[in-house]
């Protein structure tokens, strides 16, 4: 939980937009999933896990080396991909709504809705709860 939560705070204090926390969730802790398996790995618990070979990878720090060539065989694979993505949408459809549509929201130039109809629903939804209760 900690990690998650220094990034979420990193991404707001840097004023990086990601209102699902898709980063700090995926990113950031996938990277720490993949480094602890190197830092907590006991050669017991490997062969426990029924792996054939006999060895002390964990124990001479090998298997962090693996799983650090691992995270950044996946952060350039996921750079590289992401960069063709957005190149691709760069050169097509463009990466920005129009000045109007951000002046007016894309609530209600993309989906038909505003902020008001939302809270509206939300407001709706807390009364019907409280009668639930």
């Amino acid at each position: 939980g900690c990690i998650y939560y220094v990034a979420h705070f990193v991404l707001l204090r840097m004023r990086i937009d990601d209102p699902l926390d898709a980063f700090p969730i995926h990113g950031v802790c996938g990277l720490w999933a993949v480094l602890s398996v190197g830092m907590f790995c006991t050669d017991e618990n490997v062969q426990y896990a029924g792996y054939p070979n006999v060895n002390d990878a964990c124990a001479r720090g090998e298997q962090f080396g693996v799983q650090l060539v691992g995270a950044v065989c996946i952060i350039a694979w996921s750079v590289v991909m992401a960069s063709i993505a957005m190149i691709g949408m760069a050169s097509t459809v463009g990466l920005r709504v129009s000045e109007d549509c951000e002046e007016q929201g894309l609530d209600a130039t993309e989906h038909g809705s505003s902020v008001e109809h939302a809270r509206l629903g939300e407001a709706a939804a807390s009364r019907r709860a409280a009668k639930v209760v």
